[in-house]
């Protein structure tokens, strides 16, 4: 089950805060998308499935959608909280995709969401630095899905994922040298 509540909105973009509850470890139908948006995880993860692959989103990792692409979603972890930033075209000029959240992306993001009433501007600006920290993922499908593997490995608490030698033992990868 999916809640949205709308943060802010202006004819240039809109932030909506989401929380997805429940158990989901199976994709769901194929959902289209609506508009040019940017989904930052806060709470939790969940695994997506694009035309660009499979990843597991959480706060490190975010996604890019535009309009007329679908996506496939799974929770096998329970819930998460998002923010879903919609953006009117012009704004945001970069493909869909994953995006790393930076440090300083993470605080943008959080600033953005304690902005005040004044959407216009105060909102706007704090968009705007949050968008300047965004960088699109361009690793390779199969070096992020071993990352993801990885990551998801150790977020559900496998014994393997326990050291760097037997987490890729798991991953049936060398370790790093």
């Amino acid at each position: 089950m999916r809640e949205s509540t709308t943060v802010a909105e202006t004819d240039d973009f809109a932030v909506h805060a989401v929380r997805c509850t429940g158990h989901r470890p199976g994709w769901s139908e194929p959902e289209p998308f609506t508009g040019d948006q940017i989904v930052l995880v806060r709470a939790g993860r969940f695994r997506m499935r694009s035309r660009h692959g499979r990843a597991v989103i959480d706060p490190t990792l975010g996604y890019t959608q535009i309009v007329n692409e679908e996506g496939q979603f799974a929770h096998p972890a329970g819930g998460d909280v998002c923010t879903a930033i919609t953006l009117s075209p012009g704004l945001w000029r970069r493909p869909s995709g994953t995006v790393r959240v930076s440090a300083r992306a993470d605080v943008a993001h959080r600033l953005l969401l304690r902005s005040g009433s004044d959407v216009a501007f105060e909102t706007a600006e704090r968009l705007m630095e949050l968008l300047a920290h965004l960088a699109v993922d361009e690793q390779s499908g199969k070096r992020r899905a071993l990352v993801d593997e990885a990551r998801e490995a150790m977020a559900s608490g496998h014994r393997e994922a326990s050291g760097l030698v037997s987490l890729a033992r798991l991953l049936e990868v060398s370790p790093p040298t």
